[in-house]
């Protein structure tokens, strides 16, 4: 099945020798999308940009310190649970595809009461655990405890659900009440990240807090370790750039050696970029700030807002290719470029707050700030939870559809187990007749 019409309550039930067929055919064919008419992408993209671009300077008009040492740590938090809830729990409880909505609700304005619904409850869930992580256990501030702690689970949460959790046969089982999925990854994902924070030196001032794990390595050159190895976990993610290696013989490995494999492909070619970018003498904070921070989020916007676009109708791996050259080596030239043009009013502002941010930050330092922490949060709100209100909402079945029956669900790939048995198909079917009215 490589594309999917948009009223699924029209077709007859297949029979499970049909689906059989079908599911064959489409592998051997391989998978095109069905994506939003590109003026509608850039119209969507440009109205995120635009909202995102006056958060930021009101937010910097009012309190800068608030922005930039309590917001910043907290939507790593924020960021965790979009991934928990949109991808791992599958837009539980109230959106798709595994929520409890109706079809009635998903046409004209029920879209935004779910919208807001789900946006309310996913920043409780971050405020709830910040607080937690602040005055219960381990009760460190949000800055620069907090926000150190957030690098590094920002860094778990994208490997552990891309590379780990969404591929063909998860690592983890899911279980069938999304709830339990949630709080089971969720929780092992908190736990590794606090096992990558106590590796961290903090420097500077920040050195005598007593939050500091007085790691091995310098926190300087973790976060730009941390940012290098995001931007290949994203490339083989299995809803971005390679789509964890669909299309090619990598894709079917036994479980769990894909999931292996692009961990270890991740982190090694994470860490030898870092070690040539320091070798050639290229600044590494620079290089996370700006480089970094701008491929993260070429990969990110090129899937989420973009569904590939133009490479949308070529299979894997080709597709992977001609988007890693777009997102990763066109792409940051030119979002470094208009980032330093839009973001120079903001920093004139946070600098003129308080002089001692000139003397620590750079423009550059906005950059990721303003790319991953205001765009990002509410590009996945939109594509997630408003189901991209008003455009269609992003209906299956976009990505590999190598192994299993896949549906794409927030820009992303959903893997519904199963694999081409009956069970799975109808329940893809059942989602699509209540998705899309």
């Amino acid at each position: 099945m490589s594309t999917a019409p948009h009223h699924h309550a029209e077709l007859e039930e297949p029979q499970p020798n049909e689906r059989a067929e079908r599911s064959n055919e489409t592998n051997k064919k391989g998978a095109t999308m069905e994506i939003l008419p590109i003026g509608d992408q850039v119209v969507r993209f440009l109205v995120v940009l635009v909202i995102s671009w006056v958060l930021s300077y009101a937010t910097m008009s009012a309190n800068p310190k608030w922005a930039v040492e309590t917001y910043v740590p907290w939507s790593f938090w924020l960021l965790h649970y979009l991934v928990m809830f949109g991808i791992i729990g599958g837009g539980w409880p109230l959106t798709a595809p595994f929520g409890n909505f109706g079809k009635g609700y998903w046409g004209g304005h029920g879209r935004i009461l779910l919208g807001l619904t789900m946006t309310g409850l996913v920043i409780g869930m971050a405020v709830a655990l910040s607080a937690f992580f602040v005055n219960v256990y381990p009760g460190y501030p949000l800055f620069p405890g907090g926000a150190w702690f957030g690098i590094c689970l920002f860094y778990v949460s994208l490997w552990w659900v891309f590379n780990i959790q969404t591929l063909p046969r998860p690592l983890v089982p899911s279980h069938s009440f999304p709830p339990v999925n949630i709080a089971i990854n969720s929780l092992i994902v908190i736990l590794l990240a606090s096992g990558v924070f106590q590796l961290i030196d903090f420097e500077g001032p920040a050195k005598v807090d007593p939050s500091n794990p007085n790691g091995p390595f310098e926190a300087g050159y973790v976060f730009g370790l941390l940012v290098s190895i995001i931007v290949w976990v994203q490339c083989f993610a299995s809803i971005m750039v390679f789509q964890g290696f669909a299309g090619t013989p990598l894709y079917a490995l036994p479980h769990p050696l894909l999931q292996m494999l692009l961990t270890l492909l991740s982190i090694g070619l994470g860490v030898a970029l870092y070690e040539v970018v320091i070798a050639a003498g290229v600044d590494r904070t620079f290089y996370a700030e700006a480089i970094g921070a701008s491929q993260i989020s070429g990969s990110l916007y090129h899937t989420v807002a973009f569904d590939f676009w133009p490479y949308h109708k070529i299979r894997q791996p080709l597709r992977g290719l001609y988007s890693f050259v777009l997102s990763q080596v066109i792409f940051p030239f030119f979002w470094i470029w208009l980032c330093r043009t839009m973001l120079a009013p903001i920093y004139d502002l946070m600098v003129a707050a308080d002089p001692l941010y000139g003397q620590l930050f750079t423009v550059h330092t906005l950059i990721p700030w303003f790319s991953l922490h205001v765009v990002a949060p509410l590009l996945l709100i939109h594509q997630s939870f408003f189901m991209r209100w008003p455009f269609p909402p992003a209906g299956p079945p976009l990505g590999p559809m190598d192994v299993g029956i896949v549906m794409f669900h927030q820009g992303s790939v959903m893997i519904l187990e199963g694999g081409d048995d009956a069970k799975s198909e109808e329940t893809l079917l059942k989602t699509m007749d209540q998705v899309i009215p």
